[in-house]
């Protein structure tokens, strides 16, 4: 095949990827690749094809061929990237990344090479990617979300509430968010204001429920506590979560004989029940004194 006709079966291939043909694109790419070896594009494309057909070695060889041709071209690097990502070769992106940075300033990969840099556990220059990304003027309420995670992660708490609340004024994952809040504020033992986050706002899963009555026992309200917990027994009465959690509000409050019942309700469910065996020996002990 002569120069003129690879060509055109170039251009054919193009327009049958076009049109979503991609065996037909494919077998046409492949037919000129001799012909056409220093056409980057060519092994652009079929790499292209190959990531959707998930050959990604395949995919993987043509796109350095295409690099290897055109070194410096933002959008070969960045089909490279993300498919060293879908690879899970996060050493080999992180350093595909660096490379398209330095090329070009694209606040997208940078985010990216942060959530890299913390799935490698390189968490210290995560949040200085992080940081930088703020400091560059971006205010994707994703970065805050993750920069309260870490700072989290880190014991840093202080720090990490004032990101997570930056998150929720964006409204970003509502539940995401409010779930870290209250670890957040629960690691810091502000257990008032996780009840004051409870009762202000409209969460009223089991979840949710459940969580503020651990924090009003946490707070010594046990009346309040233990009103909750009769809620949800309401809704879910053999939940042996619930019935353990009632159990320990009796104990705090000296009530140790309806304790012990509601500890057997749970070992006539599960005699194995850890938490109800511990708590109903304790409490045989002490009745036995």
């Amino acid at each position: 095949m002569d120069r003129e006709d690879a060509i055109v079966q170039f251009m054919s291939a193009i327009r049958a990827m076009e049109g979503s043909d991609y065996d037909a694109a494919l077998s046409l790419f492949l037919g000129v690749e001799n012909e056409l070896y220093e056409i980057p594009a060519l092994h652009y494309n079929i790499s292209i094809i190959y990531l959707g057909y998930h050959q990604l070695d395949k995919a993987e060889e043509s796109i350095k061929e295409a690099i290897k041709l055109d070194s410096e071209n933002i959008k070969y690097l960045k089909h490279y990237f993300e498919l060293l990502k879908t690879k899970a070769e996060y050493s080999s992106a992180i350093d595909t990344g660096n490379r398209i940075l330095q090329l070009q300033y694209i606040p997208e990969v940078k985010l990216d090479l942060a959530f890299l840099l913390l799935r490698t556990e390189n968490n210290d220059q995560a949040m200085e990617t992080m940081n930088e990304l703020l400091n560059e003027g971006s205010n994707e309420a994703i970065i805050y979300f993750s920069l309260a995670l870490l700072n989290y992660q880190l014991q840093k708490y202080q720090v990490a509430e004032g990101l997570v609340q930056e998150a929720i004024k964006q409204n970003y994952r509502p539940e995401e968010t409010k779930t870290l809040l209250i670890a957040i504020l629960q690691a810091q033992g502000k257990h008032q204001e996780i009840i004051d986050l409870l009762q202000s706002a409209d969460y009223s899963s089991s979840e949710d429920k459940f969580t503020l009555a651990k924090m009003y026992q946490a707070s010594s309200q046990l009346e309040d506590a233990i009103q909750i917990i009769n809620d949800l027994l309401i809704e879910d009465s053999t939940n042996q979560q619930y019935l353990c959690f009632k159990g320990h509000l009796l104990r705090e409050q000296g009530n140790h004989l309806h304790a012990i019942t509601l500890y057997d309700q749970v070992l006539d469910q599960d005699q194995n029940n850890l938490s109800a065996i511990k708590a109903r020996h304790y409490l045989s002990l002490r009745l036995m004194k």
